[in-house]
């Protein structure tokens, strides 16, 4: 039975994409598994996972771990949403940065945990800082959707309470 493709890699705990990198070698067309995949296919990439080529595996582990799940995304501390919720609104995006002095003035006076709420936010994904350029920071634009809507959810939150 063919299931979709994003239904396989939820199965399976991965990016859909990860699950076309394990099925590439195994599969003559794209057609083949996308947009849909055979049981068979799942199965058989539950049990090589951890055999797959050293070649994709950084990969594959790079985009796993640049996935947080719901859950810690959800559990941000409120210095850390706050943080994340001000550079979101003034757009520090990508190559626009932020020194680490700026982001503890955009946090109220006397707010002690920010170097913890930086580490926290770079821990699940939501800030970089690029190499080389230690002490500057900016949000990840690979994660636009998932700070939008986070952020989204929770000042709907806010409404509702106040």
């Amino acid at each position: 039975m063919k299931i979709p493709t994003s239904e396989a890699a939820k199965k399976l705990a991965v990016h859909p994409a990860n699950v076309i990198l394990f099925v590439s070698g195994m599969v003559e067309r794209l057609e083949d598994c996308w947009p849909e995949i055979g049981d068979d296919f799942v199965e058989t990439i539950g049990a090589l996972r951890a055999e797959y080529p050293a070649s994709v595996r950084p990969k594959i582990a790079k985009a796993e771990a640049e996935s947080p799940r719901t859950e810690e995304r959800e559990a941000l501390s409120p210095t850390a949403a706050r943080i994340l919720d001000k550079l979101e609104r003034q757009d520090f995006w990508g190559g626009r940065r932020i020194s680490l002095d700026a982001i503890h003035n955009l946090c109220a006076k006397g707010a002690v945990d920010v170097k913890d709420a930086i580490r926290e936010l770079k821990e699940v994904g939501f800030l970089v800082e690029p190499e080389g350029k230690r002490g500057s920071y900016s949000l990840n634009s690979n994660r636009r959707l998932e700070v939008r809507e986070l952020l989204e959810r929770r000042r709907a939150a806010v409404r509702t309470r106040g």
